[in-house]
């Protein structure tokens, strides 16, 4: 009887006392949690612009290559050569904002050629944003943010000095999602270093990252990273180490100079002996194909190596990379000639592709030139496409420019245009062939306030017969409408970044001035709005309506804001406020349309918790549109859609009312859209 009342003691003691020990340790995490959590408070409060010097070293290794490497933007450069490269940058990183920094490179050296910049992201990790909401940019969501908690999960261990190691592990495998851990101070909620890693656009990454302990805004003094990056059975390793805060300070005139004895001079600590191998191949490669060079008396040795570095490194390196070119005043650029993120599919259009050219020429601050051609084809269509807008600016800090476009539209139709034919012609043996589209447009855009911008300027639109002229003769219709309208467009923000845009357009055209032919006054109303809600999750809200009036035919409606595009469009294009599957002729038969858009973007929607697939999803989106036009019932479309390192897709399909109508699927390259 006693063991037993002894017994029930024991186990009544610590029925009390247990709970009592998880509770104060529950509280006591939270406690913690809540500090890190309200650090950036602190941060953004007492904040101060200032800038660093930096000391960047990085390494690359090619572990297992093959000739498919040159497919990777900023890979090409290291595709092809040696096996192992080296880099080095000293530079001052500006702090503009609590978690807005930018690099900008002084002085620089290394083996690789034209010292461009593989693997991005090793760059990347020199100013993560470990308080904030996403540690770069608009990718992978913080542990150490309030919003981010329910994603993770986190255990405490408590040790001397006021210190704790917390470890946090995501919830779900995803890869918006890092895994690691952190020593924190209990007392004030600082991060005194943190290591963690993940996968993300198709690279494996560590980083560890050490704080300055006597600042209060969260600033570095040490970060290393190691990466790898597999793709069609290569495998390239890289590591970057930047060291803060350093003593030497260099003129701001210098910008972006080779100089390998100041780098040398700067260097805060030795190369490792690998490290110091790979400069030492590199000189005694450079110094073997010179002596070539110089015995060479017919300079053959010379000229081919210089044809071959042509056609590799300039030729090659167009085909793959972005390039850009400075001289001056004048700057050059262009997309790369083959690069999958410029191409999409959809079972209506087929493959699609789209070239960028960039030409700028700067006369100061306030005056300067630009020239943004844009070149694309869709081989289903059999047709090419290009628009070329030429901007003046004259007064960049309220947007003020001069614009001149040159484009071409879609090829349109028109219901009652072809009915007309048909009946003259003689019934449905000969169809209408459709009319090519060609436009110039010329306007002046001013922002009068912080909220409102004023667009004045004139269209001039060229339809043209694709076949037939002389069918159409003899049918007394012309083969070439012309128009040509004045137009005035109001842009309005009145609570500015924190509120919808809304946007009304007027455009009356005035027969008979040069060639215009068709007579019509159009009026548009526009209101758009981008809501980020938190934890990367976005809501688009798009409403708009358009309609004519005084028109003397029913040929040729077109709209400033309700168009079929006709180059490829992709996840951050305008998938989101477009429609996907409405009939081309509908943009050009009705007198007015109302139109709604609704998107909603996650990270972690629906599919990125499956334990599977969800590791591989950037993000997920869900679409709904709405549109009433003229003679036919209301019509809707609903999506799908979802991100990952290499393609988007989106599920659509249309209904007429309630009633089935057509689906489609869109598929766009996403490979290296970030690199």
């Amino acid at each position: 009887m006693k063991e037993k009342l002894q017994i029930n003691l024991l186990m009544l003691g610590m029925m009390i006392l247990i709970p009592g020990i998880c509770f104060a340790r529950d509280y006591r995490d939270s406690i913690l949690m809540n500090r890190v959590w309200s650090f950036h408070n602190l941060i953004e409060k007492d904040f101060k612009s200032s800038n660093d010097n930096v000391y960047a070293l990085f390494t690359i290794y090619s572990k297992r290559r093959n000739v498919l490497l040159w497919m990777v933007p900023t890979m090409y450069s290291i595709a092809y050569g040696d096996k192992e490269f080296i880099g080095e940058a000293y530079g001052k990183l500006y702090y503009d904002g609590p978690y807005n920094y930018h690099y900008v490179p002084q002085i620089k050296s290394g083996t690789i050629p034209h010292y461009r910049r593989p693997m991005p992201a090793l760059f990347e990790s020199m100013s993560p944003n470990i308080y904030g909401e996403q540690i770069y940019g608009d990718r992978l969501l913080s542990p150490f943010h309030r919003s981010n908690r329910r994603y993770y999960k986190y255990k405490a261990t408590y040790g001397n000095h006021n210190k704790a190691v917390v470890t946090f592990k995501p919830r779900v495998r995803n890869t918006q999602l890092v895994e690691g851990r952190a020593v924190i101070d209990f007392r004030t909620g600082r991060i005194d270093t943190i290591a963690y890693k993940g996968y993300f656009d198709m690279m494996k990454f560590k980083t560890l990252r050490t704080m300055d302990t006597t600042s209060v805004y969260g600033i570095p003094s040490s970060s290393y990273t190691e990466t790898q990056f597999k793709f069609l059975f290569n495998k390239i390793q890289g590591d970057f180490t930047a060291v803060y805060n350093q003593p030497k300070t260099l003129p701001d005139s210098i910008r972006d100079q080779v100089n390998q004895m100041l780098i040398d001079s700067l260097r805060p600590f030795p190369l490792t002996p690998q490290q110091d191998s790979i400069y030492l191949r590199y000189k005694e490669k450079n110094e073997i194909l010179q002596q070539e060079e110089e015995k060479d008396s017919t300079n053959k040795v010379g000229f081919a190596r210089k044809v071959k570095d042509f056609f590799w490194y300039d030729v090659g390196d167009y085909l793959a990379n972005s390039n850009s070119l400075y001289s001056g005043r004048a700057s050059i650029g262009i997309s790369p000639l083959f690069n999958p993120f410029y191409m999409s599919y959809s079972s209506s259009k087929g493959l699609s592709y789209k070239l960028k050219m960039f030409f700028k020429y700067k006369w100061n601050d306030h005056r300067y030139l630009t020239i943004e051609p844009n070149f694309g084809y869709v081989t289903k269509l059999r047709r090419f496409y290009y628009t070329v807008p030429v901007y003046m600016y004259y007064n960049p800090k309220r947007n003020g420019h001069v614009a001149f476009v040159w484009g071409n539209g879609n090829h349109t139709s028109n219901g009652a245009l072809s009915d007309t034919f048909k009946s003259r012609i003689g019934g449905d043996s000969i169809p209408m062939p459709e009319f090519r589209d060609e436009y110039f447009k010329l306007y002046n855009n001013i922002g009068i306030f912080d909220w409102i911008q004023l667009t004045t300027g004139f269209n001039y639109h060229l339809r043209s017969a694709t076949a037939y002229d002389e069918l159409f003769h003899k049918a007394g219709l012309r083969d070439k409408y012309r128009s040509f309208a004045p137009y005035l467009s109001i842009h309005l923000m009145p609570w500015l970044s924190r509120g919808p845009m809304l946007t009304a357009n007027y455009e009356r055209s005035i027969m008979k001035l040069l060639g215009s032919n068709l007579q019509y006054e159009r009026w548009e109303f526009d209101a758009s709005y981008k809501h980020n809600v938190k934890q990367m999750q976005v809501l688009n809200l798009r409403v708009g309506a358009g309609f004519y009036t005084n028109r003397n035919t029913d040929y040729f409606v077109d709209y400033e804001n309700f168009f079929d595009n006709n180059l490829p469009t992709g996840w951050d294009d305008n998938w989101t406020g477009q429609f996907q599957l409405v009939d081309s002729r509908w943009y050009n038969e009705s007198n007015y349309y109302i139109r709604g858009h609704v998107s909603y973007d996650s990270p972690l929607l629906a599919l990125s918790w499956l334990p599977w697939v969800g590791r591989f999803l950037e993000s997920e989106r869900l679409y709904f549109s709405a549109l009433g036009i003229e003679r036919t019932r209301p019509y809707f479309e609903l999506g799908y859609g979802f991100k990952c390192s290499y393609f988007s897709t989106g599920i659509f399909a249309s209904f007429l009312n309630t009633r089935y109508n057509s689906f489609e699927i869109k598929f766009t390259f996403e490979l290296f859209r970030r690199w």
